[in-house]
């Protein structure tokens, strides 16, 4: 942050303090030049308006984390990585003490700087000595990877020991940034950056702020005083946000009266749009969605009537000569093909088989006499008259049988074109006619001649059916054509109006923003000229504090002159009575809130080229309150800062996961031998449920070992979400933490189900009947197995116990 000594305004000194959102800032400042300025920067422009505004300096670079790895380090053996989005968000760090999360944090601080507070403070030559792991022999390293904000390459500072017997400050530092190679950090420029907006923050930092000397506190704060040229005037605000939500609301007006046109339309497009815009937030996907209708094809909805009455129309009937022909082929085949033309192709082949094997015999043995009869001579008259015979038998066999195969060719042709006019169902037309007639086609007599008269006595009236429900089919794809572009402008009209507002939604709500900033902070604008860092601190401590006695009125700096005069002063009360004692009677949670109220806007001076900070183990001391007022702080800061925090302690990532904050959640586990794992963290809920689900798929397990474990963790599902419902609910609506918490110990799942449901734990009895009622009986009856099923008692399908429990359990969620 930059101090601004020019401003002459109160309101714009004020509206320069970087609590302000940007835009909202920027609104306030060309609301006050004018109102054509404040137009022309709500619809982007920027270059219309001035107001004793600073000249703009170089932009500092940007530089965010992308990972940490680190090797024979403090609790890390083996290479051990931590990846980070290289970006604004919050991220956090959890593991037990020990597992050797602290063992990133400080191998940071020591890349960057080549040393650490925490060791430089610490008296003894241990805590120098024994930064070596123990379980690992290869040589300890360390590599942080950087992003610099609109550069491809990443930035590698590394700092390795190749030798094992090297102290600590005898690694071999390099810093890679693509051609540019650098020996420390110190040559790339940020080593004032690294001592002036420090970005890791440790229990040892909190601490030594409050009792470091106050020349260094004074010099450390005023050094990034600043203020960001921000104004506004609140009736041209009030006068163009009456604008924009006028705009709003004959949209929404304008879309309910459509939705409720397009809802009664029996076109599948119309009712497609209906959907889609009923009930849903104006946003990009409503958009899409409804340009995606419109832009489907002007007589196609795929599955749609449009898309059956289409499908009817390429339906084509084989030609009238060719079913004649057909019919003619039956009769023909059917006259050829006489009853028992199989029989007499069996005889004459039995015939021909006979005279061969006599003819051979006599080519065999010579004239002699027949072995079959006794009484003939096999002689050359006999061989001449019998070789005779044997071709007619053979002639005839073939005969019969083509006659036989022609006939049955005929009848698979009919067949197959009796069985292949593919004719569907089309709700929006009558096919009564259509279906009746295909049914009498589609009857199969089995004589030839019959089928030949079937063709052509069923074919003539299926081709009219056709022909009629193809000229319906034509008709009501006309009328529909013509419908749906009358809808489809009056739509195409909305969305265009649509797009517009949905583009002035930020813009909107930046002005009501703005709005509510000047009714609120007018009483307040002296105060606010002198100490916009100090404003800043008392917001993270307002945020903190929760349920504390102890305000933080303001934060001011006293004294310019020599290092006894210079003092930061801290104006608190303590349930109202002033005083700086009051800062002697804060418990230590407190004072670590304080701390991190005091500390953190200077870590994220706007002039830092570190736009992360690195926060370990800040929940010491702090009570459950204190923690969801850390978690909410972290979120803010997390809105332009990548904020990184380490903690062994639960509840941070409890508080994260119950107050909706997005982050990026780590779990760091170590093994013997100092193996460093880092991997993704799930919430409870989804953690027993992968619990189950892989207990479940264990085959090493009998069913009586495994039933009871898996329906133990399914129970474990359903209290976690029953508790953290309820401390959703209550701690919402101002319950303190204790109190819920002594609700919720000790509970089984139905108390703790009564809860969830009711509020009230004394109607468990209540809750079957309310599960029955709300969402089925399949409900009760997986809580019903749930509870059976750890006493053993439960004999169904496991994997059916854990999705039915994950699906109940979204229910209640909902």
């Amino acid at each position: 942050m930059t101090t601004e000594k020019t401003l002459s305004e109160l309101l714009f000194d004020r509206v320069t303090a970087p609590c302000v959102p940007e835009g909202v800032a920027r609104l306030v400042l060309a609301a006050y030049t004018s109102e054509a300025a404040l137009r022309a920067a709500a619809n982007g422009a920027s270059d219309e308006w001035t107001l004793d505004q600073p000249q703009p300096s170089n932009r500092t670079e940007h530089l965010y984390l992308s990972s940490i790895a680190v090797a024979g380090f403090r609790g890390v053996g083996p290479k051990a990585t931590l990846p980070l989005d290289a970006r604004s968000g919050l991220t956090l760090i959890v593991g037990r003490n020990g597992c050797g999360k602290s063992s990133f944090a400080e191998a940071l601080e020591l890349a960057l700087t080549g040393d650490s507070i925490r060791w430089a403070e610490r008296n003894g030559a241990v805590w120098r000595e024994g930064w070596r792991n123990l379980h690992t022999p290869d040589p300890c390293s360390i590599e942080i990877s950087l992003r610099a904000d609109g550069q491809a390459d990443p930035i590698r500072v590394a700092r390795r020991w190749p030798d094992p017997r090297a102290g600590l400050d005898q690694a071999v530092c390099t810093v890679d940034r693509g051609r540019r190679i650098a020996a420390t950090p110190a040559e790339l420029g940020w080593d004032t950056p690294l001592g002036t907006y420090r970005p890791f923050l440790t229990a040892a930092d909190f601490g030594r702020l409050l009792t470091s000397r106050p020349s260094e506190l004074h010099d450390a704060l005023r050094a990034i005083l600043g203020l960001d040229p921000l104004t506004e005037t609140g009736k041209r605000l009030a006068a163009l946000a009456k604008e924009y939500m006028e705009r709003e609301k004959s949209l929404r007006d304008d879309r309910t009266r459509l939705c409720a046109e397009l809802a009664t339309s029996g076109d599948e497009r119309c009712q497609q749009a209906a959907a889609v815009l009923a009930g849903r937030k104006l946003d990009a996907a409503v958009l899409d969605a409804v340009d995606a209708v419109l832009a489907l094809p002007t007589d196609d909805v795929p599955g749609g009537d449009g898309d059956a009455c289409r499908r009817l129309l390429q339906v084509q009937l084989p030609d009238a000569a060719a079913v004649g022909r057909l019919a003619e082929e039956l009769r023909q085949a059917g006259a050829a093909a006489v009853d028992q033309a199989t029989v007499i192709a069996e005889a004459s082949d039995r015939v021909a088989r006979l005279l061969q094997l006599a003819l051979a015999h006599h080519a065999e043995t010579g004239d002699a006499t027949c072995p079959v009869c006794e009484t003939g001579t096999l002689g050359p008259e006999w061989r001449a008259a019998a070789t005779e015979r044997a071709a007619a038998a053979r002639e005839q066999a073939a005969s019969a049988r083509a006659a036989t195969d022609r006939l049955a060719d005929a009848r698979a042709a009919a067949r197959r074109l009796l069985t292949s006019i593919p004719i569907r169902e089309v709700p929006a037309l009558d096919l009564t006619r259509l279906q009746a007639a295909q049914a009498a086609w589609a009857a199969v007599p089995d004589d030839a001649g019959l089928l030949a008269d079937h063709l052509g006595t069923t074919f003539p009236p299926l081709l009219a059916a056709l022909e009629e429900a193809q000229g319906d089919a034509v008709e009501w794809l006309r009328q529909r054509h013509d419908t749906w572009r009358q809808t489809a402008a009056r739509l195409q009209a909305w969305l265009d109006a649509a797009r517009v507002v949905f583009a002035e939604q930020s813009v909107t709500r930046e002005l009501k923003q703005a709005q509510v900033w000047l009714r609120d902070d007018l009483t307040d604008l002296c105060n606010a000229r002198l100490a916009p860092f100090a404003l800043k601190s008392q917001e993270i401590w307002a945020r903190l504090r929760q349920q504390s006695n102890v305000a933080l009125d303001a934060i001011r700096l006293a004294g310019s002159g020599t290092v006894t005069q210079r003092r930061v002063q801290f104006d608190v009360s303590v349930d109202g009575a002033e005083g700086a004692a009051a800062l002697a009677v804060m418990s230590q949670g407190e004072l670590q809130a304080l701390a991190m109220a005091v500390f953190l806007p200077r870590a994220c001076g706007e002039e830092s080229p570190f736009r992360f900070v690195v926060i370990d183990d800040p929940v010491q001391s702090m009570d459950p309150s204190k923690v969801d007022g850390l978690a909410q702080v972290l979120d803010e800061l997390a809105a332009d800062r990548q904020v990184v925090v380490f903690t062994h302690d639960n509840r941070l990532p409890e508080a994260v996961r119950r107050l909706d904050i997005d982050a990026t959640i780590w779990e760091v586990h170590r093994r013997n031998g100092s193996v460093v794992t880092v991997e993704p963290s799930t919430d409870p809920v989804a953690r027993h449920l992968d619990d189950a689900w892989a207990m479940a798929r264990t085959d090493d397990l009998t069913e009586q070992v495994r039933g009871p474990v898996v329906a133990g963790l399914c129970r474990s599902a359903v209290e976690a979400r029953c508790q953290d419902l309820v401390r959703r609910r209550r701690i919402g609506r101002g319950q303190p933490h204790a109190d819920v918490e002594r609700l919720l110990d000790g509970h089984g799942p139905m108390r703790l189900l009564a809860l969830a449901l009711f509020d009230d734990p004394d109607r468990g009895s209540e809750v079957f009947a309310r599960l029955n009622r709300q969402l089925g009986p399949w409900a009760a009856d997986v809580v019903r197995s749930v509870k059976e099923g750890t006493h053993g008692r439960y004999r169904g399908d496991l994997t059916r116990m854990i999705s039915d429990t994950r699906r109940l359990l979204k229910e209640v969620a909902t």
